[in-house]
């Protein structure tokens, strides 16, 4: 949320566990570490993408579709420099995301 990269947010972790909490505390030396504990937990999230005029969502039965349904807005972010939906690595990345934390795993 914070844009923090993974990197800083192992170095926060490291200066945590180093400087002021005591030796026996129990906090995970990375990202991934910290990552993997509230997975544990059932307090992940889901993500789901969305138009980006907040028109629908592209979730269930709509999860396969290229453009929304209500004002034909294209669902992923196009690359300016080719025009291709694609990023470096071959993969699509929705305009838009929504993140849902389910109530059930909570309780």
């Amino acid at each position: 949320m914070g844009r923090w990269s993974n990197e800083s947010f192992t170095m926060l972790l490291k200066m945590l566990k180093e400087e002021l909490l005591p030796d026996e505390a129990d906090l995970p030396n990375t990202y991934y570490g910290a990552k993997k504990v509230i997975q544990n937990l059932g307090l992940s999230y889901e993500r789901i993408d969305a138009c980006r005029n907040d028109c629908m969502l592209y979730w269930k039965k709509d999860k396969s579709l290229d453009s929304c349904k209500v004002c034909g807005e294209f669902r992923w972010k196009v690359d300016k420099c080719n025009g291709e939906a694609k990023n470096k690595m071959g993969k699509k990345i929705a305009s838009k995301m929504l993140r849902y934390f389910p109530l059930k795993p909570r309780l």
